[in-house]
């Protein structure tokens, strides 16, 4: 009996070996994988051409107060809207990037099945990527060459017109033409070889083609904005009539013609001022004039460069408009309209006045948004846009207020449309923008919801800030982004307000002196710590064993 309770008492004992030795172990590798992982996130945090906004290579300066920032600016996240919220966008994330499905679910049930004509745009991946999640068919119309492209994206039925782009703009009639034959025909990736039919909606994400949109939306009787409003966006002349017969409070401006009408223009307006071409695209061919000399100089250096070869849109004219000066920050501002109505409005970004740092969002006082927002909703009227997704660029000025200095009929090409990621950490709003762009143009709601700032800010700031971008060669607008590429460092914060003060702390100290690295000396010591309790940790892993 004495010896069956010293047998009972040596397995109780090995079995609490065993199972010290088990949660060590387990224990052992959480940590390790907990420590691995921190180091991980300051070596992602680098200086690398992977890492861009616009044309800016981003790095991360202070990373130990970058960290810190973002695990705030979460905490602050979930205080204002709550752990549940929080979860829910994460799974709208991992639906859309790790499952491959819409991220606003109750969206599919609207626009499943339907048959959209997408006209041009074609290297813009997200958009079929959205359309195939969404059960959208997509017939896109665009260049003869982008056939095989098209077909790497698994396009429901491609319509390659020669030339499209000067096509598109002399002659819609025969875009129409080619689209409505389209439907007559048999969609290449369609089961059974079914035809597509009847189209319920048309949209494009390329500025120039917004009068082609509207003309194909009348003709078939599609939801879209009419015609000769989306000719009136397209002409920076025709919005400033537009907004001045409203008597809305616009800059002075006036039309250039030709050389002969420089001196009205200058006297109408008066110096310093800016000029900039009616029919323009990607902010080429647009400089600040500062006197007589100056504005004949780069007239007719514009109207020598401009060619309409490499930009079909000045098929429409080679006139310029010259308007008063403005300055102050400028403003990038997405807006939804669906009958007339402004559904949906964003104030996605801010550029500082001397152009050396952009915010995510803005930092601007809800007056400041409430005036933005007002001038923005009376230009619409006014042009008469009723229908789409429109992107908007103003200047808050300090003397004329907010102002209206472009209007773009189509959803931006910025950093938060480019993925749904960007736009769901960084965005003032919480929305899905080519879903949106689906269901506007078939006239349903856009997919959104509405929160006051997003889970994370950012400020970026430049090394080298190019304060005469426009003296950059139009033919290299493309890659351009942000007006000059170079290196920038990001700043994270609680708030807009947090970040920007963080990048103008390090912006003033110690911009010029700071040497990009895999890991800065600022945070060299605490990378080698959290490597060190990870090497400490692989200890317990041994415990009952050795």
């Amino acid at each position: 009996q004495t010896r069956g309770l010293a047998f009972w008492s040596t397995e109780e004992r090995m079995g609490a070996k065993r199972m010290r030795c088990g949660v060590c172990q387990v224990v052992s590798i959480m940590l390790v994988s907990t420590f691995l992982a921190a180091a991980a996130v300051f070596l992602l945090m680098v200086n690398s051409s992977v890492l861009s906004i616009h044309s800016c290579h981003i790095y991360v300066p202070q990373k130990l107060a970058a960290a810190k920032a973002v695990w705030e600016s979460l905490l602050a996240y979930v205080n204002r809207r709550g752990m549940g919220a929080l979860l829910e966008e994460v799974v709208a994330l991992v639906r859309e990037d790790v499952l491959d499905l819409a991220p606003f679910p109750q969206l599919k049930g609207e626009v499943d099945g339907k048959h959209l004509l997408m006209v041009g745009g074609a290297r813009t991946p997200i958009a079929f990527k959205r359309a195939k999640q969404l059960g959208v068919k997509l017939t896109l119309v665009d260049d003869s060459s982008m056939s095989e492209y098209s077909e790497g994206m698994k396009v429901d039925r491609f319509v390659g017109i020669e030339g499209f782009g000067h096509v598109s703009v002399r002659s819609p009639d025969a875009v129409l033409a080619a689209v409505e034959e389209a439907t007559r025909k048999c969609g290449a990736h369609e089961a059974e070889g079914c035809h597509l039919g009847s189209y319920d909606g048309v949209f494009t994400l390329v500025e120039d083609h917004g009068p082609l949109v509207s003309f194909i939306a009348e003709k078939l009787r599609l939801v879209g904005s009419p015609h000769h409003a989306s000719k009136v966006a397209r002409n920076k002349y025709a919005v400033r009539q537009a907004m001045h017969k409203a008597g809305m409070k616009v800059p002075r401006f006036a039309l250039i013609e030709s050389a002969e009408g420089l001196g009205a223009a200058a006297e109408a307006v008066q110096f310093p001022a800016f000029i900039k071409p009616v029919f323009g695209v990607q902010a080429t061919f647009a400089a600040k004039v500062r006197d007589m000399d100056e504005l004949k100089a780069t007239y007719a250096s514009f109207q020598q460069q401009i060619d309409v070869l490499h930009h079909p849109i000045y098929h429409h004219g080679k006139e310029m408009i010259l308007e008063q000066l403005l300055s102050g920050p400028e403003i990038q501002l997405e807006i939804m309209v669906s009958g007339g109505k402004v559904v949906f409005h964003c104030f996605s970004s801010q550029y500082s006045p001397s152009r050396d740092s952009l915010m995510f969002p803005t930092v601007l006082s809800p007056s400041d948004k409430e005036g933005l927002l007002d001038v923005s909703t009376r230009m619409l009227e006014a042009v008469g846009l009723t229908h789409g997704v429109v992107h908007l660029e103003l200047f808050l000025d300090p003397v004329l207020g907010p102002q209206v200095i472009e209007v773009n009929n189509r959803l931006s090409r910025g950093f938060l449309p480019q993925r749904f990621l960007h736009q769901a950490i960084f965005g003032e709003q919480h929305a899905d923008y080519y879903g949106s762009v689906f269901a506007l143009a078939l006239g349903k709601d856009p997919a959104f919801v509405q929160r006051a700032g997003p889970p994370l800010h950012i400020a970026l700031y430049l090394e080298k800030p190019s304060t005469e971008w426009w003296r950059t060669d139009p033919k290299d607008a493309p890659n351009r982004g942000w007006e000059a590429e170079g290196p920038c460092g990001v700043f994270f914060g609680a708030s807009p307000q947090h970040a920007v003060e963080r990048g103008r702390e390090f912006q003033e100290e110690s911009i010029h002196h700071y040497k990009r690295s895999l890991v800065d000396q600022h945070d060299a010591i605490v990378l080698l710590g959290v490597l060190g309790l990870a090497v400490l940790s692989m200890r317990l892993f041994f415990v009952g064993i050795w």
